[in-house]
């Protein structure tokens, strides 16, 4: 399965990278260079984070990032494929980190309303706080 960044930075328009990179969240703003209108809002913030931990403290904070990612990751694949013993596994594996658990605890609610088998792959989707839309 592809990652949600992995989907997002394929499918996100070119409109909504400039508006990310000009976002206040981002600490930069869109100047008339070239070099800040060709970096992917993912390239302008590692750039910002490593100005703000040094190289290697944004490398230890990136391995725990993609630490998280991973779990989260494998436990949703492992309930959509119906794999309770893996399931189980990613989350003994998250309860070693509160924010992992913290991200099983949002998502568990969401895939226990699934019913399986699966018919749909993709579907709309928003975030009544955020108001993000997809689909």
């Amino acid at each position: 399965m592809p990652s949600v960044t992995h989907i997002l930075n394929e499918t996100m328009p070119q409109e909504n990278r400039l508006a990310l990179q000009a976002s206040p969240f981002n600490g930069s703003c869109i100047s008339n260079s070239n070099k800040n209108l060709s970096l992917a809002p993912q390239q302008v913030w590692e750039e910002k984070m490593i100005r703000e931990l040094g190289r290697d403290g944004f490398r230890r904070f990136r391995r725990a990032l993609f630490a998280r990612g991973h779990r989260l990751h494998s436990y949703v694949e492992a309930r959509l494929l119906g794999d309770e013993e893996a399931a189980s596994r990613a989350e003994a594996e998250a309860s070693e980190d509160a924010t992992s658990l913290r991200h099983l605890r949002s998502v568990r609610p969401r895939l226990e309303e699934l019913q399986f088998p699966l018919t749909a792959l993709e579907g709309h989707v928003m975030h009544k706080e955020l108001g993000y839309q997809v689909g």
